[in-house]
């Protein structure tokens, strides 16, 4: 059994490889229209707690074409630096060119290749997680259209290359089965159905699902209210879907979390989720992805406010064309503290009494109230953009704008607010600060002057604030603000006229509750631009040691990359009861940084197994039996405390680590470590009544009342307290 469980990992790792795959391989085959195709949602309950596919896998080659970042590996230019490169890729994952070896091992080559035959959705779901049983229920699909038969002979090939991989094949009822593990009770099943392969670790599904030739079931988790949103958010271009049923994750993990857990998810509204849904997907010449949080989005806990009216995109004309951020979004700050209190008081009672401690300071430091005064005299419409001056010049301008409903109120109650707050900040005697007011083309201007006490300590902005058009205002200096009057005055549609907002906006639903933007294209072009100089001097080809060829000095020159990048662009809105988060951008934002930060977990989990390993010798024989002998008597010393205190022997060493010492009001013991050898310490009563008991490790043999066994009291020490 122990040779199957280690020759049972290689061979799950290669499957789990084909049911995932890698977005990066893009087949351009499509199933035969005739060809049967099964959907796994529609297959599994609607009780299933997640659920992941890659969809349409066959129309991936024709949509990545039109993306802009296809286009730019197309080009002319850029196939003169990439043809090579790929050619040496292709060899490599062919098996070499007759000439070296491929560090490609054989095993991943065949995966490679059985991706390419997936034409419509490969998907997997954790179905339920059972109490007591060893293997989670996980169930499969993979659509292989006319390309079927490829991959049962790859299955044949790899049980011929391995033949001690426990993969049992057989026909049976005009079909082939596949059995993985123990053929007495085997960890995974899987047979075909039209062009279509099923896995699982339940047999009994696998069977139910071939007797009804792939119809849906009733109740399906393609029927649950939750998943359907979740998947027409997401779109038409979906390549990948991820989906948490909440409802049964928390049946299944909430009573195994800390007490408040469910306290603190009912006052952040998030008990009654219904589902939370991640996608991939290409959208025009961008690629979209998509985050769907379903939940009721009443009044109540966080949800409420993120449930915002649709943004009327006011800030977006103030922003200068040579913005490089920009967001704009409609969040409720008139309720904000309304909403916030019962949430804190649910999660601690004391939470509240803060917060109006808080306010109350606010008060006294500057006489304005702000949840009475301030707050309810915005109209919930923040904007913010970072840019260059569009005249010129390095000081960049950063301004913040808020929409308010009295104007006039609102000024006044500003200008005191400030004041009292200078007045006290003043007090320390490290800042000196005044504000003061300029009329400038009709508009009051206010400049919020602050310096150190010492002439060194400079303070290198002079705040400044205005009411323009219905929106107070904030800039850093005075100049950004008369240079946002006069672009105002002048009129123009500044960013919203620029051809990657357009775009933007043009993706935007109608009813969007925010919008942002970041000027990727001048971001990449100019780390292009510098990165591809340094390689060329330094990445020569004759220099570089790769194994496929790298010639940095045919890379083309930036002004012939730029056309084909694009920003990054957000929104969201409210759809029903789901809150929906959508990123445009040219890469993908969220998928490559969740792999990114994977790669360096496992990198550092290895580097860190690997220094242990280098800097820890290997322990002898001799060296484990003493550390043996150590535990066992710190195991012993234990027992024998707590025979002392309670008059009887414990029931288990695990009972040690759950009752305290009413001594020192800890554990009797923190945890309990395995021996040297990796076995776990056994814990023998000899006679209750006399308080007789044994510790023992059965020693490098695994095998107990064995010369290596290593036990406290001995022998020797039972004899001499006789």
């Amino acid at each position: 059994m122990a040779r199957t469980g280690r020759s049972l990992i290689p061979s799950l790792v290669a499957l789990g490889l084909v049911a995932l795959g890698v977005p990066a391989v893009v087949p351009t085959a499509r199933a035969a229209d005739d060809a049967a195709t099964l959907r796994l949602e529609s297959v599994v309950p609607g009780r299933t707690l997640a659920f992941a596919s890659m969809e349409d896998i066959g129309a991936w080659g024709s949509r990545w074409k039109q993306t802009a970042l296809a286009k730019l590996f197309a080009d002319p230019d850029m196939r003169a630096f990439m043809a090579p490169l790929e050619e040496d890729l292709n060899k490599m994952l062919e098996g070499g060119d007759g000439r070296d070896e491929s560090p490609v091992p054989p095993e991943v080559r065949e995966v490679f290749k059985q991706m390419q035959g997936l034409s419509g959705q490969a998907a997997v779901a954790l179905v339920a997680m059972p109490e007591g049983r060893r293997m989670p229920v996980l169930a499969a699909g993979l659509d292989f259209g006319t390309r079927l038969s490829d991959f049962v002979t790859f299955l044949e090939r790899m049980k011929e290359r391995q033949d001690d991989m426990p993969l049992k094949i057989e026909e049976k009822d005009g079909k082939t089965w596949w059995t993985l593990g123990d053929p007495e009770r085997p960890d995974m099943v899987g047979t075909t159905l039209g062009g279509s392969v099923l896995m699982s670790t339940d047999r009994a599904w696998v069977d139910d699902v071939v007797a009804r030739k792939g119809a849906p079931v009733d109740g399906s988790l393609a029927t649950v209210a939750s998943f359907q949103t979740s998947r027409k958010a997401a779109g038409d271009g979906t390549a990948m879907f991820v989906f948490g049923n909440a409802p049964a994750l928390l049946d299944r993990f909430l009573p195994g979390m800390p007490p408040e857990a469910p306290r603190v998810l009912k006052a952040l509204g998030l008990d009654t989720t219904r589902g939370l849904s991640y996608a991939f997907g290409f959208h025009g010449d961008v690629f979209r992805e998509t985050i769907v949080l379903d939940a009721p989005t009443g009044d109540v806990g966080i949800m409420g406010l993120l449930k915002a009216q649709p943004i009327d995109r006011k800030g977006l004309a103030m922003a200068p064309s040579t913005a490089f951020i920009f967001g704009e979004t409609s969040f409720p700050l008139s309720r904000l503290l309304p909403t916030i209190r019962p949430i804190l008081r649910e999660i601690d009672a004391d939470l509240p009494q803060h917060l109006d401690k808080a306010l109350a300071d606010a008060k006294a430091a500057t006489g304005v109230d702000l949840e009475k005064d301030l707050l309810p005299m915005l109209s919930d419409d923040l904007s913010y953009y970072v840019g260059m001056p569009e005249t010129g010049g390095l000081y960049p301008e950063v301004v913040m704008s808020l929409g308010v409903k009295d104007p006039a109120a609102f000024e006044k109650a500003a200008q005191k607010a400030v004041d009292g707050l200078l007045q006290t900040v003043g007090q320390d005697e490290k800042i000196n600060g005044r504000q003061r007011m300029v009329e400038w083309h009709g508009k009051r201007l206010y400049m919020i002057e602050v310096s150190g006490v010492r002439r060194r300590d400079m303070i290198p902005f002079t705040p400044t604030w205005a009411i323009l058009d219905g929106r107070w205002v904030i800039t850093l200096v005075p100049h950004a603000m008369k240079e946002l009057i006069l672009r105002t005055e002048q009129g123009g549609k500044g960013l919203a006229d620029q051809e990657d907002v357009v775009s933007i906006l043009r993706g935007a639903p109608e009813k969007a509750t925010s919008l942002g933007y970041v000027d990727l294209q001048a971001l990449l072009t100019l780390l292009y631009d510098t990165a591809v100089p340094l390689l060329q001097t330094a990445a020569k080809p004759n220099l570089l040691q790769a194994p496929v060829r790298l010639d940095w000095s045919m890379l083309p020159p930036t002004r012939a990359v730029r056309p084909y990048l694009r920003s990054m662009g957000t929104h969201t809105h409210v759809e029903g009861d789901a809150f929906v988060a959508q990123i445009d951008s040219p890469l993908g934002y969220v998928l490559p940084i969740a792999l990114a930060a994977g790669a360096v977990g496992v990198a550092m989990a290895g580097r860190g197994s690997h220094e242990i390993g280098s800097t820890m010798p290997e322990m002898t024989a001799e060296s484990r039996a003493l550390v043996a002998d150590l535990q066992v008597q710190s195991l012993a010393d234990a027992v024998r405390g707590f025979h002392a205190a309670h008059g009887k022997l414990p029931g288990s060493l695990e009972q040690l680590t759950q009752e305290t010492d009413p001594g020192t009001g800890r554990p009797w013991l923190d945890r309990i470590r395995r021996d040297p050898w990796g076995g776990e310490y056994t814990f023998t009563v000899l006679d209750a009544a006399k308080g007789t008991f044994e510790v023992r490790s059965v020693g490098a043999d695994g095998t107990p009342n064995t010369l290596d066994d290593v036990v406290h009291p001995t022998e020797a020490e039972r004899e001499g307290s006789k």
